[in-house]
């Protein structure tokens, strides 16, 4: 079931009183059938039942209550899959409605439940109902949706500093660089996101990435369910935390087999839903105990500061802008960025042309660039990046070779900065140019960054 059915869904109740039983149009209860142990089996027929629909039915008649989260963490699957599952149950007379934010009763026993045979109708059981590509890995995933690089060597150690960030002046290419940061050092088992935008086209790269916690919503008069839902986990991990007696997420995950993974909750412009976070007091409830729970608010805007007031509520946050907030974000990097001498460069020569490209995007994000963007691999016309700096656009390309860069690349960024529109082309190399190479770039204008000015450039990080 969709996000926007779970937000919507009506209250209904269904309890299974008689034999003569109907569900909906799609369900119905056959007659009673002997067995071997003399039990009345009533046989009900569910449209496309999933495979896990038994078990999740014995798993929250066990806990003696229902929650989507319950059947996330045990079965091991996507929100989306659990909640079509609890629609099943509910229908089927298993739980009861949802109220608010509580989790749901059980209105059946284990003796009840066994006494019923759950068949599947209109094809095959549903094995992944509406989930992300399992057949793929995380970092396949980000590879093929949005060209990131992925290095779990470290994965989730960094997530337990971070903390609630109202972020300002922050471009839609800032925020995206904060996330792909976030993505490419968590995997989904350490890190799930939850992302609020309401231009639904500007986070849509990310919408099948495993690291989705629920599909992305864009619907303002959907925020409010959005935080009942963030609230109603944490409930669910505190009790977790109570079971093995500790009192937050890491020493949680230290101690347990199956670790529960951090949430970040992301909010694409805050300017457009003030109104609902002014001292508002869910969301103050959930601020002020949900970092004990891995559970994180990133509130971006690309208005300043000052332009608006969130009240007492600001008190909760961290403020800082974009390039702040990538320091403070994942502070492990920014020190694999920061050097003393010549070290980083030998590191730098071992790169593909893919990871220099992506450090060289990082690089000129400490260097006061924006609107920085990593182009596409194939059709890129010889430019790797587009970026911004005083109100100059830039198109640049990256060369990470082993030997002087010759007049080529000249002619091909030549070519790229006209037809992106750019003001000014560069090359940006871990090398030296040949002499050819710097005339031709001299008659085209084309600004020649070396390695010399490379290693400047890794100097400016503070």
């Amino acid at each position: 079931m969709f996000f926007n059915q779970f937000l919507d869904r009506k209250k209904t109740k269904n309890l299974f009183t008689s034999t003569n039983i109907s569900i909906n149009d799609t369900r119905n209860i056959s007659e009673c059938t002997p067995i071997n142990n003399n039990k009345n089996i009533q046989k009900i027929n569910i449209n496309n039942k999933d495979t896990y629909f038994e078990d999740a039915a014995r798993l929250l008649i066990g806990k003696e209550k229902g929650s989507i989260g319950i059947l996330q963490r045990n079965l091991n699957i996507g929100f989306n899959r659990a909640s079509h599952i609890m629609d099943q149950l509910e229908e089927a007379g298993i739980v009861d409605s949802e109220e608010g934010t509580a989790p749901r009763r059980i209105l059946m026993s284990l003796n009840e439940f066994e006494t019923y045979e759950f068949i599947s109708t209109n094809g095959q059981e549903q094995q992944n109902n509406i989930d992300v590509d399992n057949t793929l890995s995380d970092a396949d995933m980000l590879l093929i949706y949005l060209n990131i690089i992925a290095n779990f060597s470290n994965d989730g150690q960094q997530l337990s500093k971070l903390d609630h960030y109202i972020i300002y002046k922050c471009t839609e290419a800032d925020q995206h660089n904060i996330i792909n940061q976030l993505l490419t050092y968590n995997s989904s088992k350490t890190m799930k996101l939850v992302i609020y935008d309401e231009n639904a086209l500007s986070y849509g790269d990310y919408s099948s990435l495993s690291q989705l916690f629920i599909p992305i919503v864009s619907d303002h008069l959907k925020i409010e369910t959005t935080i009942d839902l963030l609230k109603n986990e944490m409930t669910e991990r505190f009790h977790k935390f109570a079971e093995i007696q500790v009192k937050d997420l890491y020493s949680y995950n230290s101690k347990a087999t199956n670790i529960i993974p951090s949430i970040i909750f992301i909010i694409s412009e805050i300017y457009l839903v003030k109104s609902y976070f002014i001292e508002n007091i869910d969301l103050i409830q959930l601020l002020l105990n949900s970092k004990k729970a891995g559970i994180y608010l990133f509130m971006f805007s690309q208005f300043d500061i000052k332009h608006f007031s969130l009240g007492i509520m600001q008190d909760l946050f961290k403020v800082c802008d974009s390039r702040q907030a990538l320091h403070m974000i994942y502070p492990e990097k920014n020190s694999m960025l920061q050097i003393n001498n010549t070290s980083i460069l030998k590191s730098i020569d071992n790169m593909n042309g893919k990871q220099f490209e992506n450090y060289c995007a990082d690089l000129l994000q400490y260097n006061n660039f924006s609107n920085i963007e990593i182009t596409q691999a194939s059709g890129d016309h010889g430019v790797d990046i587009l970026a911004e700096k005083d109100s100059i656009t830039y198109a640049i390309q990256c060369k990470c070779y082993s030997s002087n860069i010759g007049n080529a690349a000249i002619q091909q960024i030549h070519s790229g900065k006209s037809l992106y529109h750019k003001d000014v082309a560069v090359v940006l190399t871990n090398q030296y140019f040949t002499t050819q190479a710097r005339k031709e770039a001299n008659a085209l204008n084309v600004k020649l960054w070396d390695r010399d000015k490379l290693y400047e450039m890794i100097k400016n990080i503070t």
